[in-house]
C-alpha cells in the first residue's frame, strides 16, 4: 500500500501508520521517454519504497495515550529536490536535479521534448487553511538545466471573482497536451473552461476571463401573484405579470450583491410595481431576501419604465407583479417567506 506523501510535508497533518509503504512517484512525459521524481522523502532512494515509520521517524513518537488524541507530523521542509531523468536504451540517465518550493508544488508535468518541468497545484484545496490569493503561485516552469523559466500565479490566470470562487469550487485540473508538432501547452481546466499555458514560452494563449459562471439575475412573470402587503389605490388598473414585462421599456437587472455572492446565496425577489400615468415607477412593495439582494432589487425595479396605458383613449396608473431571480451556480437557494 502507498501513501500519498505530498500533503505531509506541505502543512502538519495526521502521518502515515508506520507500516505504510510510501515512495517517491516518478511522473512521467506523454511519450515515456522523459520522467520527473520530486523527492518528497530525501532519504528515499529514487525508483524505491520504504516503511513510513522508519523514514518519516514515526517508530520513535510517543505513543498516543487516548484514541481521541491527535499526532501531528511537520516536517521543515521548505524546497523538494525534482530529480530529471531520460530513458535512453536501457538505461536511465539523471539529466537534473531541481530544488522547487513546496509553496509551487502539488504535482510535475514533464515536457516530451525533455526540456521542461512544469510545478503545478490546486490552490484552495489543501489543508492547513490553504485559502488561495491572487498571488498564489499555480504554474512554475523550469528549464531541464533547473534554472527558473516562469513563475505563474492564480491573479495571472483568473479574475478577481475566480480567486474567490477556487476554495469551495471543484478543483482545478493541469494536463499537458501537444497542440502541435512545435508546441506543448498546459491547460488549466475549471469545468469546460479551459485556459493554455506555452511551456516553452510561459506565455499565457488566451485572454484571462472567468473560469467559473458568475452569479446572474433575471426577470420573469409570476403565474400567481403574491401577498406582498394593503393593495394599491382602487383606481389602479391590475395588469397581470406577462402583460407588465410587455409594457416594460426600460428594464435594467438588479447587481448580484457582493455579500450574497460570497455566501453563494440564490433566491427570488417578487416585486409589486405602481406605475404612473406618464409610466414613471411611483412605488414599489417588495418580498424580502437577505444579504441585501432584496434591496439591489428595489433600487433597479425603481429606474424601471413602461409605456403609458391607455383605456378608453385616457392614460390611467396601473399595477403588476414580476419575479426577480438571484441564481448563483454553486449555491444555497433561500426562498421568500
Amino acid at each position: 500500500m502507498f501513501f500519498a506523501i505530498a500533503m505531509l510535508f506541505a502543512c502538519s497533518v495526521q502521518p502515515p501508520d508506520p507500516d505504510t509503504m510510501l515512495e517517491n512517484t516518478p511522473v512521467y512525459s506523454a511519450n515515456g521517454r522523459f520522467y520527473a521524481v520530486p523527492r518528497w522523502i530525501e532519504r528515499l532512494p529514487d525508483f524505491t519504497s520504504g516503511r513510513a515509520g522508519t523514514l518519516l521517524g514515526l517508530d520513535t513518537l510517543p505513543p498516543i495515550e487516548t484514541e481521541d488524541s491527535e499526532r501531528t507530523f511537520t516536517p521543515l521542509r521548505t524546497t523538494v529536490t525534482t530529480a530529471l531523468y531520460e530513458s535512453k536504451d536501457t538505461r536511465r540517465l539523471l539529466l537534473a536535479e531541481i530544488p522547487i518550493a513546496i509553496e509551487q508544488l502539488g504535482t510535475v508535468l514533464v515536457a516530451d521534448s525533455g526540456r521542461y518541468v512544469a510545478a503545478v497545484r490546486t490552490p484552495g484545496h489543501g489543508s492547513c487553511n490553504d485559502y488561495p490569493y491572487a498571488s498564489t503561485p499555480l504554474v512554475t516552469i523550469y528549464r531541464s538545466n533547473g534554472t527558473l523559466m516562469r513563475a505563474i500565479t492564480v491573479g495571472d490566470v483568473a479574475s478577481e471573482y475566480d480567486v474567490m470562487q477556487l476554495q469551495r469550487a471543484d478543483p482545478l485540473t493541469f494536463v499537458l497536451r501537444p497542440e502541435s508538432d512545435t508546441r506543448e501547452v498546459i491547460v488549466i481546466k475549471a469545468g469546460a473552461q479551459e485556459r493554455r499555458i506555452d511551456i516553452a514560452t510561459g506565455e499565457l494563449l488566451d485572454d484571462k476571463r472567468d473560469l467559473f459562471a458568475r452569479p446572474h439575475a433575471y426577470v420573469t412573470a409570476v403565474s400567481s401573484e403574491r401577498k406582498l402587503g394593503d393593495p394599491f389605490a382602487s383606481d389602479v388598473v391590475r395588469i397581470d405579470s406577462a402583460k407588465l414585462l410587455a409594457q416594460a421599456i426600460d428594464a435594467p437587472l438588479p447587481d448580484y450583491p457582493m455579500v450574497a455572492m460570497k455566501a453563494r446565496i440564490s433566491g427570488v425577489v417578487h416585486v409589486r410595481f405602481l406605475v404612473s400615468e406618464k409610466g414613471q415607477v411611483v412605488a414599489v412593495e417588495n418580498s424580502p431576501l437577505p444579504f441585501g439582494i432584496d434591496a439591489a432589487t428595489v433600487a433597479a425595479a425603481q429606474r424601471w419604465s413602461f409605456r403609458p396605458m391607455l383605456i378608453d383613449g385616457n392614460r390611467v396608473k396601473f399595477t403588476g407583479e414580476v419575479a426577480f431571480h438571484f441564481e448563483n451556480p454553486l449555491t444555497v437557494v433561500m426562498s421568500t417567506p
